[in-house]
């Protein structure tokens, strides 16, 4: 263990480290995950003895012998200390768990601010702010090391630069112009103000040219950089390799590599592989293109692309009306959005993890006619799994749309005369890629259609106007999710 990362550890717990020396630590935290274990493991038994006696101080070692046994919550500290520690263990009989959540370790170190903290959808840090509490949106960024354990988070940099950074991740933030990430997804745009911003990887570092350019890292095992815009240098020089690599737009390599027992790097290869479009979350606003202008200029009653709000508690009707959509994703482990047919798209987990959306009201058809069209990616087919409705348990709105109970596409629809009529597809939905699916009822007749086939018609008598139900359910009846959705628009 580097004897040096004691001796600053020891003065952070005596409150002596200076602001070199504690960018020092900082650095090497970053270098090894053994010196972040060590680090972590080290806070973990002092807050336990300090709690147990509240005059301790951790002793001077610099004329004690090293300990060489490694004990489950000190590893390699003096053995003056390991001592002293097993004797407080034993006679507290305070176990590992409660001194967690009694004494928690000490807040990583924060430095100055680098960036701001643009948008936050539903981010769950390690470690927070200097205080322990979870950046939100607006905040300033600073120095020091992150653990981001759900979520995707967007940096704004005061030189232009943005980042947007997926959980998982570990990552460090340096410099205006410098972040080292030992685990995840980094996204990065880069004007010229911003050139030569880098993203620094175990093996090595990917520069920026002018450019737009994604990073994937994943530990002890690959780093793969695509690049989308302009070009990166993919440098090695790092870990003393001359591998390097200039990298255009529009292309993309994975570094494989090993880490052996000293945490060197070897067996270090750099090939080329197929740029990823549909990987990587670019941009946190949707894009205005020629799908999106298409269902505007058609004046839609609720038009949802999901875009996001920056605490990521809503996602925008970009219609003329303004329904926004809550979002609630209680329980939900995995990211919110996911990279979509174009722009990004709405990732519903199912039912056990309630993710969904909830519009409490929206202009309701006048004149019974309605069309519904959504963009699906099932990865199962939940029995009754919801796309869309304006449908209760208890009460009935005009539509319910989404699978029946075998999986096939369905839509219920709620006639005049209060009669629930079902038209469905005649095969199941397909699961693991994206469709287009849409129903339409023209005061008589309902036509349901996926990737522009018609699949199936029926008459009606009508659609009811006295539907009581004046909320929309986005992946919910409002009860259960089924699929990913993506460019949902409602018109009347």
């Amino acid at each position: 263990m580097n004897q040096r990362l004691e001796e600053l550890c020891g003065l952070m717990f005596e409150q002596t480290l200076s602001k070199s020396e504690a960018e020092e630590l900082n650095k090497l935290l970053d270098e090894s995950t053994e010196n972040r274990h060590f680090y972590y493991d080290l806070c973990e038994a002092h807050a336990l003895l300090k709690d147990q006696y509240q005059d301790f101080k951790l002793p001077q070692n610099n004329d004690l012998p090293k300990s060489t046994k490694k004990w489950k919550v000190i590893i390699n500290i003096t053995s003056a200390l390991a001592a002293l520690f097993i004797v407080a263990f034993i006679f507290t009989n305070i176990s590992q768990k409660a001194a967690k959540k009694n004494n928690p370790p000490q807040l990583p170190y924060r430095g100055v601010s680098l960036a701001t903290l643009d948008t936050s959808i539903g981010s769950q840090f390690e470690f927070g702010d200097s205080q322990g509490l979870q950046p939100k949106a607006g905040d300033n960024f600073k120095e020091g090391a992150y653990i981001l354990n759900q979520g995707i988070i967007q940096l704004n940099y005061g030189n232009g630069a943005q980042a947007i950074i997926e959980a998982p991740a570990e990552f460090n933030m340096i410099s205006e112009k410098l972040i080292t990430c030992t685990n995840g997804k980094i996204s990065v745009y880069a004007p010229e103000t911003a050139k030569n911003f880098t993203v620094r990887s175990p093996v090595a570092d990917v520069v920026d040219l002018g450019t737009e350019f994604s990073v994937w890292i994943k530990a002890n095992e690959f780093v793969e950089a695509h690049v989308y815009k302009g070009s990166v240098n993919v440098d090695l020089s790092i870990i003393g390799s001359n591998k390097n690599r200039q990298l255009l737009a529009q292309n993309a390599v994975r570094i494989i590599y090993e880490e052996n027992e000293t945490h060197g790097k070897e067996n270090i290869s750099i090939n080329d592989i197929d740029l990823r479009n549909d990987f990587f979350i670019r941009n946190l606003k949707e894009p205005d293109n020629k799908y999106s202008k298409f269902i505007t200029s058609l004046g839609p009653v609720a038009y949802f692309p999901m875009e996001m709000s920056k605490d990521g508690s809503s996602l925008s009707d970009w219609s003329s009306y303004k329904n926004d959509a809550s979002a609630n994703h209680i329980a939900h482990k995995d990211n919110l959005l996911v990279p979509g047919k174009s722009g990004n798209a709405l990732h519903l987990s199912g039912a056990n993890h309630r993710g969904f959306l909830y519009v409490p009201d929206y202009p309701k058809s006048p004149l019974g006619e309605l069309s519904v069209s959504a963009w699906v990616y099932a990865k199962s087919r939940a029995s009754w799994g919801t796309i869309i409705k304006n449908w209760g348990n208890k009460e009935w709105g005009q539509f319910h749309f989404g699978l029946n109970e075998k999986g096939f596409l369905d839509v219920e629809i709620m006639t005049k005369d209060y009669e629930k009529v079902h038209i469905r597809e005649n095969i199941k939905l397909p699961t693991g890629s994206w469709q287009h699916v849409a129903f339409v009822h023209n005061g008589s007749e309902v036509h349901l259609y996926r990737n522009g086939k018609l699949l199936s018609s029926k008459k009606v008598n009508g659609l009811s106007l006295r539907g009581k139900l004046k909320s929309l359910g986005i992946g919910t009846k409002i009860c259960a999710a089924s699929a990913e959705i993506r460019q949902l628009g409602i018109f009347s």
